[in-house]
């Protein structure tokens, strides 16, 4: 017939896919102002890592025109003059405060992450995406991870790591909230094929000459 019935499910998840081809996860929120908890698992560095974190710091500007994506900040990644936060400046001294609200860089930490069901099983269509943690989000995860026994503190180990439990619920800025909690019980991540296929977090955004 030339066409196939489209799976909204997939649509609407696939609204957070960008155009470099690196997918991100955004943990979904419930229906009608109410919590929604996703079974997550984070994934440890890879090989090439620059550090041993599981993470990989960002500052992103985003609404920026003709720029569908966030771009990095020059002054803030690189100590290097950058053409936003000048434009920014430059609002503020207008006293168009939004618009420099609106160009203001953010700090998030890049993870590699595979959804889980809510047993902590890998479904068939299960894949490593990235997750942009903002700031205060990555410090519940690390309070969290340090009240653990030092035993379990590497949640992202694929033997003895342990999932994340993320709630959200709201919509919009001013309206989301987060919620973290680590599982009762470590639980081993049995994908080598996913493990494999984690994205280099430091080349997930390009550092673009303006």
């Amino acid at each position: 017939a030339g066409y196939k019935t489209a799976d909204m499910d997939e649509s609407i998840a696939g609204k957070d896919d960008v155009r470099s081809g690196v997918p991100f996860w955004t943990p979904p929120s419930g229906d009608k102002g109410k919590w929604r908890t996703t079974r997550v698992r984070v994934l440890p560095p890879r090989e090439d890592h620059p550090n041993n974190r599981f993470y990989h710091w960002v500052a992103t500007h985003g609404n920026l025109p003709g720029i569908d994506r966030p771009v990095l900040c020059l002054s803030k990644m690189f100590d290097e003059p950058c053409p936003v936060c000048l434009a920014q400046s430059d609002f503020r001294r207008q006293g168009r405060k939004d618009d420099a609200d609106s160009l203001a860089p953010t700090w998030r930490a890049l993870v590699n992450v595979v959804a889980l069901d809510k047993d902590g099983g890998l479904s068939d269509s299960a894949d490593v995406k990235v997750w942009a943690i903002p700031r205060s989000l990555l410090d519940e995860v690390i309070e969290a991870v340090e009240e653990l026994p030092k035993r379990r503190r590497d949640i992202t180990h694929p033997e003895t790591g342990t999932d994340l439990l993320v709630g959200r619920k709201g919509e919009g800025k001013k309206k989301t909230r987060y919620r973290v909690a680590v599982a009762d019980a470590s639980t081993p991540f049995e994908s080598e094929e996913l493990l494999e296929g984690m994205h280099a977090l430091p080349e997930v955004y390009e550092k673009i000459e303006f």
